[in-house]
């Protein structure tokens, strides 16, 4: 969770909509400074009370990727004999498959 990623991302998403002079959708870019990897339904860790606009962006983040299919491209690095075991939720279902799954 870093917020020179977002800040660029950001930057370069709003450039392109302003190059067709188009218009952000309704409800944003759709845009979060969060894990991806993270499981959506895991309890949340605290944040402090200055961190809560990141706090307000994971929570969004875990709302959708608990409801929608996550698209995730890993880079370079880390490689995938070295990532094997470390896409969390992404890779194994997380807890709410977990849990159908045993109930089956």
């Amino acid at each position: 969770m870093q917020m020179g990623p977002y800040a660029v991302a950001e930057l370069r998403a709003a450039e392109q909509l302003n190059s067709y002079q188009a218009v952000p959708p309704d409800g944003g870019l759709k845009l979060f400074v969060t894990d991806t990897l993270d499981d959506p339904n895991a309890a949340e860790t605290q944040f402090r009370s200055a961190l809560q606009l990141i706090a307000a962006s994971r929570r969004e983040a875990n709302e959708i990727k608990a409801r929608a299919n996550v698209a995730v491209v890993i880079g370079n690095p880390p490689y995938a004999e070295l990532a094997n075991g470390a896409g969390g939720w992404v890779e194994n279902g997380g807890l709410e498959l977990k849990s159908r799954c045993a109930a089956q």
